[in-house]
């Protein structure tokens, strides 16, 4: 595969394989519906795990995760496939700093987020403020989803929801929730 997978080298994997197949399906097919075809955003990206099979669908897709240890939070990882940007930041800083303002004088077809199990802590105001019509959020924790959402609840509206049994017979459900903005 041709994504930087050096980006999230410390970063989080799914291991159930086929579930991820699952996953990925589920968000790309959402995504896909979103009004336009330029600019996706993929926030706590990883290594773009979700947005691979997205490539051919949009122009430009911008993926960020933290700063493993050592890293620069400015830096962009080469090398990358044409319309594909990985950057190195905490997204609550790449959303209120210098480098998204440059980057967002177009607007957002759609935005994925795919936080940690701690959920988007700090960052869900400043997600559901984002100029898109389709908001993507996925989630491995039932309260912080619950948490996370009632900020986006009132500004987007709910369009789907999909649970992925990511380990059979235990807890772990990861779930993804289609929202669009609210007219």
């Amino acid at each position: 595969m041709d994504l930087n997978r050096k980006h999230a080298v410390t970063g989080f994997l799914q291991i159930n394989e086929e579930q991820n197949v699952a996953l990925r399906k589920i968000v790309a097919d959402l995504a896909r519906a979103a009004s336009g075809r330029e600019l996706l955003l993929d926030l706590y990206g990883g290594d773009g795990n979700l947005t691979g099979d997205l490539r051919s669908h949009f122009k430009r897709i911008i993926s960020v995760d933290t700063v493993n240890e050592g890293g620069d939070p400015s830096e962009i990882a080469p090398p990358l496939p044409p319309g594909r940007t990985f950057v190195r930041a905490d997204t609550k800083e790449f959303l209120t700093g210098q480098f998204w303002r440059d980057w967002s004088d177009s607007p957002i077809d759609a935005v994925i987020a795919d936080p940690p199990r701690s959920g988007l802590e700090g960052t869900a105001d400043l997600i559901a403020s984002l100029d898109t019509r389709s908001l993507i959020l996925v989630s491995c924790d039932p309260s912080t989803l619950s948490r996370d959402l009632i900020p986006i609840l009132k500004r987007f509206a709910l369009s789907r929801i999909a649970l992925i049994d990511m380990f059979p017979q235990t807890h772990h459900i990861e779930a993804v929730v289609g929202l669009r903005r609210q007219s």
